[in-house]
């Protein structure tokens, strides 16, 4: 018999109006966000209500700003899932959706959750301001064959991420990307391209500071037993006890994300269900990409976490 995965994401899945349906319409999910937005105002952040419903994609996307807002959902719909009997027997957690995960699961108190993810997210600013780096995203080609294509370019972009064997992130200045954008447009129908943006949630080595100081912080709290195997982008087994956390996050920052793997890690563990928790549906997507005989369900409204209650159970 298998098991389910609740998927986490990072800071970097926030766009505006984001949970509005679930805030409106799940007490547990508004509770969690009003809770976050006290904490927010008393650290001199933005609350997450404002960055969700009245913010634009700019102030959303900031990570100071995305983090805790994304934990602020995250956190409020698995009490909401809790209360409907729905538990995970695995989390899956991709780039710094980890400390989601770990705030949202009650590993570490939920307040402390909140002010972690906010001054990892000041800090990961503050390196950007510092040297900007930007990000594609891009869905349609193999990973392998453009970045190896990339390769003998001067300072070729960085492979930041992969969601599924088509789908993946590459780091590098703005102009690069740029120019790498408007020669992708020109491959066809089959391949999906985002925006040049900043690249302030994928890994980049001005990122290690960041991890030395979430570790640091991570280490100064009292963290309790999750009971499940935890599954990281970046780890090639799952982690199952507090201690292992801090040593993980000093390694995180400059690494590629491989959910493709990940996903594999998750299946290995057992999951036959995976449970996409708050917002968006791309990890759950990417999931299914890579193994279809997973079944994925959402809760990013509440429409879907009434059917992923129903089907779940």
């Amino acid at each position: 018999m298998g098991g389910i995965a609740y998927l986490f994401g990072g800071p970097g899945q926030a766009e505006p109006g984001m949970g509005r349906d679930l805030y409106n319409k799940n007490p547990l999910v508004r509770e969690s966000v009003d809770k976050a937005d006290k904490v927010l105002t008393e650290l001199g952040g933005v609350r997450p209500t404002k960055a969700c419903f009245a913010g634009d994609a700019a102030l959303i996307r900031r990570p100071s700003v995305a983090g805790p807002a994304v934990l602020a959902l995250a956190h409020g719909t698995v009490r909401a899932l809790k209360a409907r009997r729905l538990q995970p027997n695995y989390a899956g957690a991709f780039g710094w959706g980890e400390l989601v995960a770990l705030g949202a699961l009650g590993a570490i108190d939920y307040e402390a959750a909140l002010t972690l993810l906010y001054e990892r997210g000041k800090a990961a600013e503050a390196a950007w301001e510092a040297a900007p780096w930007h990000a594609l995203s891009v869905q349609g080609l193999p990973a392998e064959t453009l970045v190896g294509r990339l390769s003998g370019l001067p300072h070729p972009p960085l492979w930041a991420a992969r969601f599924s064997p088509d789908h993946f992130v590459l780091c590098a200045n703005e102009r690069l990307l740029l120019a790498l954008h408007a020669l992708l447009e020109k491959a066809g129908r089959g391949v999906k391209l985002s925006p040049v943006e900043p690249g302030w949630h994928w890994p980049q080595a001005a990122l290690a500071p960041a991890g030395e100081a979430a570790a640091a912080r991570l280490e100064g709290l009292e963290m309790e037993a999750l009971g499940l195997a935890v599954q990281p982008a970046l780890a090639h087994l799952p982690l199952r006890q507090g201690r292992d956390w801090p040593g993980y996050l000093r390694t995180h920052g400059a690494d590629p994300l491989d959910w493709t793997a990940a996903c594999k890690g998750l299946k290995a563990l057992g999951m036959d269900t995976a449970v996409e928790i708050g917002h968006g549906q791309l990890l759950g997507s990417a999931l299914h990409r890579v193994d279809t005989d997973v079944r994925v369900l959402a809760t990013e409204d509440n429409a879907s976490f009434a059917q992923a209650v129903k089907l779940a159970n």
